[in-house]
């Protein structure tokens, strides 16, 4: 049988074909024993069917779009018994969480009920039953009720019942009044987290030691005291195996875990008002501007009137108090943070602000400088912030009478980019009464929740791309996805390392800091801020800093860090001095100091394998092939266990590539590396306990990178020192007297000595694919790019305003479809662009073209500037919905950039001969402007077009 579809399809071809198609008709009619007519009735009833299908299958696919835009949180959050009883919890704190918050609760009640056995229902309630209680019995006595909620004990929150060890178990106490809960190990462990890490590291590393030494020295009859010296010797390398493989047993126990906090999308209160600061040393206005811009980046991605913007600024060190130039700075510094102000007004107060500090006598450095370095800075800055007056911050610019209002500080580097929406989160986190802090009983020290929270820190694609080192050495860019990062001191201890760039709180600094830690002692003084304010890793935040792009800038960097850790020893001992000079009892935690003895321990690796390789050849007992293949296997712990974890989250090669290129620099700069460490370590110590002077010795690595760009005369940091190890460890080869181990010593020394070459190589920028296209891969190419030239060239024109349709349907011959989108309409401009770039239009053509489309574009209706995201091109009216896209409109934005780039780039190259000069290329904050004035000679093509657009316009402004 003959479909309806089928005939409607015949009669339309047979009415292309009018004169020959008679036949056809008479068989049809007979076909189905009907008149013309009936054939009529047939395809207008086919036409009306499809037009129904049309219409309800439009209606699907709105009701689907409809239901990708719903929210479905606010759906779950009305219809689950669950969400209701925490709802009804007595502190309010559920309520305000944000949505990854109570998933975290959520999921988190679905784990205990899964492994103790017990509804999820039951769970909450008791939860909340306890919380209540716990609230009602501080409550009790309202004279001792806390002030602020941040006040209130953890147990009477719900989150404590769900996450704490100690909540966790009253919780299972309460459950068996009405039923039998399942035991759940994991809560014991949890409770007991520091002994039990600290009780498995002991255990795996006795026998491993052990193990290790009779490989290498058994069947070769040692003495006692050579068994000694093996162990000695094996006792680093061990170690390094030992933690590598306990902390990624602990990835693999412990889900990492992103700490609860308020949802501040919409806007951060004034009790938890913020100061964003950049502290920095600066000394001319293209460092101050560099600061400044990047203040300005962090704003525009972290707008809030409660979060304002600060330079806390030092200048270098110098023989004298005041350079001439100083004053000029200053108020260089001042006219530049008050045009932000002006550019973004606030009604409630000036929202950049500028503080710099004065020069002041260092006896043991020999300079003027500003006190204390980085920590100074901070310090006087949260005294100020509390009221004094005695601070060195002479000069400051902004509104202060938002000072007293400043509760927590986010402190950056000055190469630190802070993503948007992240501070907000991160006031958020800290903001949450369960996570602020909370003091021992002397008030010395955070034992509860945390005073500093540290985000995790990627790597920018911009020092990522200056060199293969930093393209090879590190992954760079934001995590679209921001998931929660393993850590293993967050994940089993609780407690992260905070390392310079997070937020904490003004007030517990205040308290603990601020007169704890003694002058000119102190150059990391991040690891120890972070013990005694009790850091948190933020594992699902993350801040984008600069990766080193040279060799010596790494390891600049990693000898100043190696002198602040061992600047750090004394904070080992029971007691230690504060700023007054007064001997205080050192009240850090055990992990704390574990963290303190581990960077040391990390310190002396190189040297260990170096000493190990060398000694190996010579005096240690066993074969040399032995202590090679520790020392080599150890060094390629990373790769392994990159391997290993990647059996469990998937393959992946850039991070296997950056990890062996981390391995094998490591070993090719051996010698070097244990120079530069001796030299640090060495020259710690001597400074510490016998010159007492130089110890705030220290230089950002913004000014190490800036100092190092353009140098092509040193490629590694430690060439003297690192020479002489290569020659000793070349004689001590040759007076080895084994020959195969002799040339495994020199081949070793000679691929050592070739190490600066490789380095070189390294620094430099990685490779471009620049391989020339043949003739006829050219010849191809543009006649494609002149194809889809000729799309917009025929169908971008006035019918509909010079505007791109979304698309042409040539079969089923449906025409143009006069809609368009930011999308198409910066596919039009840089098409237009592209289109000069090839020659197929000049570039009074292109001006034209892009004036016609920009001026259309004006008329369009917009919200709050943004286009939305479908028009009608030949009513240029907004189609149903109206709705916003911020993937079209940033690529509206980035066309626009690309294109405005393009017309300087023509306007000079096409106008540079002419009787006058000519001016390109203004720009300015409002949109995209080029301003140019030319007289074209006679002969210049395009001259026409060019005086009809100076006619239009009688100042010769173009607005492009």
């Amino acid at each position: 049988p003959l479909s309806g579809p089928w005939i409607v399809h015949l009669i339309s071809h047979l009415r292309e074909w009018a004169d020959d198609s008679a036949s056809v008709r008479e068989w049809l009619m007979c076909k189905f024993e009907n008149g013309s007519d009936d054939l009529d009735r047939i395809v207008s009833y086919e036409h009306q069917l499809q037009a129904a299908y049309q219409v309800t299958a439009g209606n699907l696919i709105t009701s689907l779009r409809n239901n990708e835009r719903g929210d479905w949180n606010g759906l779950f959050e009305r219809i689950s018994l669950l969400d209701r009883t925490l709802r009804q919890e007595s502190t309010g704190v559920y309520l305000l969480l944000d949505s990854d918050s109570r998933n975290e609760i959520l999921d988190r009640i679905e784990v205990l009920a899964r492994r103790m056995r017990m509804p999820e229902n039951l769970i909450a309630s008791h939860s909340v039953a306890l919380a209540q209680e716990e609230l009602e019995r501080v409550s009790g006595d309202r004279e001792k009720m806390p002030a602020e909620m941040g006040d209130l004990p953890r147990p009477t929150f719900v989150a404590y019942y769900l996450f704490e060890p100690a909540g966790i178990r009253k919780l299972m106490h309460s459950l068996r009044q009405c039923g039998h809960p399942r035991h759940f190990p994991g809560a014991g462990i949890v409770q007991r987290a520091t002994g039990t890490y600290f009780a498995l590291l002991i255990a795996l590393f006795a026998p491993a030691l052990i193990a290790a030494a009779a490989w290498i020295g058994s069947g070769r009859g040692l003495t006692p005291q050579g068994w000694v010296a093996v162990l000695l010797a094996l006792t680093l390398p061990v170690s390094e195996w030992v933690i590598a493989w306990h902390h990624l047993g602990i990835e693999r126990f412990y889900r990492p875990r992103p700490l609860l906090r308020y949802d501040f999308s919409n806007g951060v209160p004034l009790e938890a008002a913020t100061m964003v600061v950049i502290p920095a040393i600066w000394s001319t206005p293209e460092e101050l501007g560099e600061l400044a811009d990047r203040l300005e980046i962090h704003y525009l991605a972290n707008r809030d009137p409660n979060i304002h913007y600060a330079i806390l600024g030092d200048f270098t060190d110098a023989r004298e108090e005041k350079l001439p130039e100083d004053e000029t700075l200053i108020a260089w510094a001042k006219e530049r943070i008050e045009t932000l102000n002006r550019t973004y007004f606030s009604p409630g107060g000036t929202t950049f602000h500028f503080f710099q500090r004065r020069r002041q006598w260092n006896p043991h450095e020999g300079v003027f400088m500003g006190w204390e370095r980085k920590r100074g800075k901070l310090v006087e800055f949260i005294e100020l912030l509390k009221g004094s007056t005695a601070t060195s911050y002479d000069f400051m610019t902004g509104d202060t009478t938002v000072l007293p209002h400043i509760r927590y500080i986010i402190t950056l580097d000055a190469d630190t980019q802070l993503p948007m929406g992240s501070a907000q989160r991160m006031i958020g986190t800290l903001h949450l009464p369960y996570n602020r802090p909370r003091l021992n009983h002397s008030r010395t020290r955070v034992v509860e929740g945390y005073g500093v929270l540290q985000p995790r820190i990627g790597i920018s694609h911009e020092s990522a791309m200056r060199s293969r080192l930093s393209y090879y050495g590190s992954e760079p860019g934001l995590d679209p996805y921001a998931f929660a990062a393993s850590d293993p001191y967050q994940d089993a201890l609780d407690q992260g390392i905070f390392t310079g760039k997070g937020i904490f709180d003004v007030d517990v600094f205040a308290e603990i800091l601020c007169e704890r830690i003694p002058e000119n002692t102190v150059l990391s003084h991040d690891l120890l801020e972070g013990g005694f304010l009790r850091a948190a890793l933020l594992a699902d935040i993350e801040l984008i800093d600069d990766y080193p792009s040279a060799f010596i800038t790494y390891q600049r960097r990693l000898h100043r860090w190696v002198r602040g850790d061992w600047q750090l020893v004394c904070w080992l001992f029971p007691r230690v001095c504060d700023r007054r000079g007064t001997i205080r009892p050192v009240d850090l935690s055990v992990i704390t100091r574990w963290q303190m003895i581990d960077n040391l321990r990390r310190s002396l690796l190189p040297i260990a394998y170096f000493a190990l390789l060398a000694l190996g050849l010579t005096v240690l007992p066993g074969s040399p092939g032995s202590w090679f293949a520790v020392v080599f296997a150890t060094l390629f712990i990373p790769v392994i266990r990159q391997i290993f974890v990647m059996q469990r989250t998937g393959w992946h090669s850039r991070r296997v590539l950056s990890t062996a290129v981390h391995v094998l620099m490591t070993i090719w700069t051996l010698p070097f590396q244990s120079a530069v460490l001796l030299d640090a370590i060495g020259r710690t110590l001597y400074r510490l306990y016998i010159s007492k002077r130089r110890l705030l010795e220290w230089t950002s690595s913004s000014h190490i990178e800036r100092s190092n760009r353009g140098n092509h005369h040193a490629a590694l940091l430690g060439a003297r020192g690192g020479y002489a190890l290569i020659i000793l460890f070349a004689l001590a080869a040759v007076m080895q007297g084994q020959p195969a181990a002799t040339w495994m010593g020199l081949m070793l020394s000679l691929f050592w000595a070739l190490a600066p070459l490789a380095v070189r190589w390294l620094d430099k920028p990685p490779a471009r694919d620049g391989q020339p296209l043949a003739p006829a891969e050219e010849g191809e190419l543009r006649a494609l790019a002149k194809q889809i030239w000729a799309f917009y060239e025929d169908f971008a024109g006035p019918q509909d305003h010079w505007l791109p349709p979304d698309n042409v349907q040539i079969d089923p011959p449906n025409g143009v479809a006069h809609r368009t989108s930011p999308t198409n309409i910066g596919f039009l401009l840089t098409s237009t662009l592209a289109a000069r770039d090839f020659g197929f239009i000049g570039t009074a053509e292109l001006v034209e073209r892009l004036e016609r489309t920009v001026s259309t574009v004006e008329r369009l209706d917009k919200w709050n500037g943004h286009l939305y995201n479908w028009y009608d091109t030949i009513s240029l009216a907004t189609l149903p919905p109206a709705y916003v896209s911020t993937v079209d409109s940033g690529n509206f934005v980035a066309s626009l950039m690309t294109v405005k780039q393009g017309l300087v780039h023509w306007l000079m190259s096409d106008f540079t001969v002419s009787k006058q000069s000519s001016r390109t290329a203004f720009e300015r904050n409002e949109g995209l402007y080029v301003e140019f004035a030319v007289e074209l000679e006679t002969s210049s093509p395009g001259e026409a077009a060019v005086k009809e657009m100076e006619e239009r316009n009688g100042d010769q402004r173009e607005r492009i």
